[in-house]
Order: C-alpha cells, then sequence, then structure tokens
C-alpha cells in the first residue's frame, strides 16, 4: 500500500495483505529484504515485536530510521533498520491521547 524511497535509492513497501515490510535494492528486487515475525514469506499478522497487521504507509528519514503506519494495530512504528532494532511503537485504538483510528500513512521529511 505504501512505497518510500531512501537517500540511497532504497525501496521501502508496506506489503499489507502479507502483514510485513520489503526493502528492495533496486527494481529488479535486488537486495530483497524483509521485516516480519518469520521472513521471508510466512509473515503472520500480531502485535508484538516485528509483527503487523495490515501496514499501510511507510517513511525513512534521513538519519535511515523507518516509520510505519501499522494500520490494523493503530500504532505508529519505528525502528532503526530492517532487522527491527530499536522497534519502538506508539498508540493503541481509540480516539485519546496516544490513541488512533487505524493510521493511514507515514510520511517524514
Amino acid at each position: 500500500s505504501g512505497i518510500s524511497v531512501d537517500s540511497n535509492g532504497k525501496i521501502y513497501i508496506a506489503d499489507t495483505n502479507n502483514h510485513r515490510i520489503v526493502r528492495m535494492d533496486d527494481m529488479n528486487g535486488t537486495g530483497w529484504t524483509v521485516l516480519c515475525d518469520n521472513p521471508p514469506s510466512s509473515c503472520t499478522w500480531g502485535s508484538g515485536t516485528n509483527q503487523f497487521s495490515d501496514p499501510i504507509g511507510v517513511s525513512v528519514d534521513s538519519n535511515g530510521k523507518i516509520y510505519i503506519a501499522d494500520n490494523g494495530n493503530s500504532r505508529i512504528v519505528r525502528m532503526d533498520d530492517m532487522s527491527g532494532t530499536g522497534w519502538t511503537t506508539l498508540g493503541t485504538a481509540g480516539s485519546g491521547t496516544n490513541q488512533f483510528d487505524t493510521p493511514f500513512r507515514a510520511f517524514v521529511r
């Protein structure tokens, strides 16, 4: 659902229905890397570390940190790299402080 390109030209994809984030070096699929609980292809949805539920948006900041709108978990996930290092989440379902109703995009300048 979401695609972002970092400053090195690597492509990040929020692969929504497969509950995973994919990174490639180029449009040939070189360097295919998957982030989920059981890579590369048998990812299961969930709300734990390295688990997503319908991730929709993905963005990468100038320091290489990755931000994901984890739609099904009503949260934003930030991590340092595609290994999941520095996994940090914000949000639960709702309309109060630190709560979201299915966040849709992640955009970092």
